[in-house]
Order: C-alpha cells, then sequence, then structure tokens
C-alpha cells in the first residue's frame, strides 16, 4: 500500500504535459521519465553522495559516453541543474532525461559543448542510482580509501622501479612523468592542435600481459588532437614528442593513466603502471 501511494504521488508530480512522449516536465528546461522506482529505498536529500551509472545521448539516441560517478547531490541552483531529478530518486532507481546540451556542459560540467551537438539541440540522460550514502558515510569510506590508496601507491612505485631497473635501466622519466622510447623512426611531422590524426596503439601490464589495441582490429582510432581526450592523458602527451609514421614504447605511471580508481570495467586495477605501444599512423 506504502509503494502504492508513493507511486501515485510520483505520477502527480510528473504530471505536467511534454513535448517528449513518455517524458513528464520536471522544470523549465529537463524533461524526466522514471523507468524504474523503488520507493522502499534510502531516498536522496541535498548533501548526499550518490553513485550513478550514466549514459549521454544525442537526440538521435547516440551513446556518447557511458560510465560510473560518484557525485554529491546540492540545492539546484537553476533549471538545469540535474540536482532537481536526483532529489526526486530513490536507491535503485533509474530515469532518463532530456535537457539542454549547451546549458548541461556549460553550466553542470564547465566544459564547451562538443562540436558533433548542436548548439541549440537537446541531449538524454540515462541514469541509474545505485548507491546513497550520507556525508557521514562517504568521509568514513573516504578516508578508508586515503590509507588504503598511499599502500598501494608505494607498492605501485616499487614495481615500476623494478621493472625499469632490471629491463630499461638507463631511461630517463620526460617532465611530464612517463618514460618513451623510440622503436620506429617518422617523418619529422609533429601533430599540432587542430590535425586530424590517426593512432594505433597497444597496451600491456608490466609483466607483458595484453589488455587492449588497436592492431588486433587494423582501425586506428582517430580524433581532433589538441581538442578531445579520446586518449589517456599520458598518451595524450606522448604524442607531442612523436611524428608522423613513429613508433614508440610509453611506459605510464597510474597518474598519467587510469589513477587510483583504475577503469570504469574492471580491467584495468588501482594504481597500475602501464606499457603501451603508441604510433601515429597519419596526420591531416
Amino acid at each position: 500500500m506504502k509503494t502504492v501511494l508513493i507511486l501515485f504521488i510520483a505520477i502527480i508530480l510528473f504530471s505536467a504535459c511534454s513535448r517528449y512522449p513518455g517524458y513528464k516536465r520536471l522544470t523549465s528546461d529537463i524533461y524526466f521519465s522514471l523507468v524504474q522506482f523503488d520507493g522502499n529505498n534510502k531516498n536522496v536529500v541535498a548533501g548526499d553522495y550518490v553513485t550513478i551509472k550514466i549514459e549521454y545521448r544525442t537526440q538521435k539516441d547516440s551513446v556518447f559516453f557511458s560510465g560510473v560517478r560518484k557525485i554529491k547531490i546540492n540545492e539546484p541552483t537553476d533549471a538545469t541543474s540535474i540536482d532537481h531529478c536526483f532529489l526526486k530518486m530513490n536507491q535503485g532507481d533509474s530515469v532518463s532525461i532530456i535537457l539542454p546540451a549547451v546549458k548541461f556542459f556549460s553550466n553542470t560540467l564547465k566544459r564547451s559543448l562538443p562540436e558533433f551537438i548542436p548548439e541549440n539541440e537537446y541531449m538524454k540522460m540515462n541514469i541509474k542510482l545505485l548507491e546513497v550514502q550520507s556525508e557521514k558515510e562517504f568521509q568514513i569510506e573516504k578516508q578508508l580509501f586515503l590509507t588504503w590508496s598511499v599502500e598501494l601507491s608505494e607498492y605501485e612505485n616499487t614495481l615500476l622501479r623494478k621493472f625499469l631497473k632490471e629491463e630499461k635501466p638507463d631511461i630517463q622519466a620526460k617532465p611530464e612523468g612517463f618514460y618513451i622510447i623510440g622503436m620506429q623512426d617518422g617523418n619529422g611531422r609533429r601533430p599540432k592542435k587542430g590535425d586530424h590524426i590517426w593512432v594505433h596503439y597497444e597496451g600491456k601490464f608490466l609483466n607483458g600481459k595484453f589488455f587492449d589495441g588497436t592492431y588486433r582490429s587494423h582501425e586506428p582510432v582517430d580524433f581532433i588532437y589538441g581538442t578531445q581526450l579520446v586518449l589517456i592523458t599520458g598518451l595524450e602527451q606522448a604524442l607531442a614528442y612523436m611524428s608522423e609514421g613513429e613508433k614508440a614504447m610509453v611506459i605510464l605511471p597510474s597518474d598519467l593513466a587510469f589513477g587510483g580508481k583504475g577503469d570504469e570495467f574492471g580491467i584495468i586495477p588501482p594504481y597500475t603502471s602501464l606499457i603501451y605501444t603508441l604510433e601515429i599512423v597519419k596526420i591531416e
């Protein structure tokens, strides 16, 4: 009976007419669709930290970002704030929202709108609320994580120093903190911001085990250099030292790779140094 009552209230709250079928108007800028509802679970209040699985889609429903994030929920400050949505959710809920892309990127992400999204277009976000934590619960978890991460970071540094001493004793780190070893010379043409570049890469752990790459599919990744962070930080930085046709081995400490959290798919553990073969196939 309690669940039925809460669900009825939820329907009333979002009963305003909408120009998007299946969506109700939540604010002047946000349209909201409740996909899965758990009225018996922990609800979100301002100040809570939430762990979410989130997906960004274009208006034509093409996915351009997917990942798991932990964020703090605040009192909404404007009509485009997605905090409006979280404050209507419980742990376990799934929602889909539609909102102006340019306002979300500029007001919430503090970034410019991606080039492939028109300025006046709306975007869709699909959100699954995995966990709700109070401020106190979050701080306890954070302290435990900091203790654990210091130990893991020290262990990573030990492993990396051991690897370098045994395999590359004379190599020196670049100012950014990574190591690069030439494998094949290029033609001298270095990438400049705004260039369209094609890049092959292959990633391995320090023990030589493969985890990711483009060579096996024979399809290099291509992107606009300096404007889209397609590769991880260390590889983006390494490209500045390379030229078209050049191939190099790049050794990355975790702070230039996937950091203290690892990758979102669970393939790369936290605080893990990596080795990449990196090749600039073409520059336009």
